[in-house]
């Protein structure tokens, strides 16, 4: 018997309500090719095993997860997935991490199913080669190409997913380019698109104004809905910013005290940038500021 037959099996797919949000979208995906299975939602944390009936989770958030599994973490150095499945359709596809979840349910989909269902009837173990995968400095979601015509960023990120990246860049602008200006022909400017700061989302009393409330909430907005469909898929977002970046001369008209490095690249700026000097309470207290309405966002 392959293990294709025995999904063929599966009646019903359970998640966890308390799950990650990934686990909501591998049971429907998975459903989706399965033309008996149905999807339910469970806040029961251990539940008897039917026949055909398949838990997709993580070890925390899977009522069907079996001991051996759960004692997997400690038995470990890495992450981990883990597969269970019999021959009437029953058992759990978990993994260790909510960012290996969506990868996991793939390959068993594209590559496994051929295999013969024996060696999983007890249960596989599949340790991952390494602990986190990320895309560095994002082309296509934070960078120039997010402005490219036809981008569809939920297809780039479930994509993203099934390749086995765990993490992703979410800070991008929802504009084209920086509100930065420069002297005549100078393109430096167009990189302050490029890992875009702190202050490209937020204010702090410190600089409120600098930035207009309309190009910040785009911008946050657009982070936001980065954020929300790595989650779905099971990614961990994150941001990669280029910090402490200067910030415009209105700055340091305000606060003179306060200007620190000249931080411009000198082959591609055409006149001299600085940034906050870090040393400062003011300037730490704006930084603290900053992360703390993001991370409320």
């Amino acid at each position: 018997m392959k293990l294709k037959d025995a999904l063929q099996n599966v009646r019903v797919i359970v998640y966890q309500a308390q799950a990650p949000l990934v686990a909501q979208t591998v049971a429907y995906e998975l459903a989706s090719g399965l033309p008996a299975a149905s999807v339910e939602v469970t806040r029961t944390r251990r539940t008897k095993l039917r026949p055909g009936t398949l838990c997709v989770g993580t070890v925390e958030h899977c009522p069907l997860a079996v001991d051996a599994a759960q004692r997997l973490r400690a038995d470990l150095d890495n992450e981990f997935a883990y597969l269970q499945l019999q021959a009437d359709g029953s058992g759990v596809l978990l993994t260790s991490k909510a960012n290996l979840l969506y990868s996991f349910m793939r390959y068993v989909v594209e590559h496994l199913a051929d295999h013969d269902l024996a060696p999983f009837d007890k249960g596989r173990v599949f340790p991952t080669a390494f602990k986190w995968q990320r895309v560095s400095y994002d082309y296509f979601l934070t960078q120039e190409g997010r402005i490219q015509r036809g981008m569809d960023k939920e297809r780039y990120i479930r994509e993203l997913a099934r390749l086995g990246f765990t993490h992703i860049e979410v800070n991008g602008l929802a504009f084209p380019m920086g509100l930065e200006t420069g002297p005549k022909g100078e393109v430096y400017p167009m990189f302050y698109t490029y890992c875009p700061a702190l202050d490209q989302f937020v204010y702090t009393e410190l600089n409120k104004g600098i930035y207009p409330l309309y190009y910040l909430s785009a911008n946050l907005a657009n982070l936001k809905e980065n954020a929300r469909l790595a989650r779905k898929y099971g990614l961990t977002p994150g941001l990669l910013c280029f910090e402490p970046r200067s910030v415009p001369e209105e700055f340091f008209a305000r606060y003179p005290m306060l200007r620190g490095a000249r931080v411009d690249h000198p082959f591609r700026s055409f006149k001299p940038r600085y940034n906050m000097t870090i040393a400062h309470p003011r300037v730490r207290a704006h930084y603290a500021e900053m992360m703390t309405k993001l991370m409320r966002e």
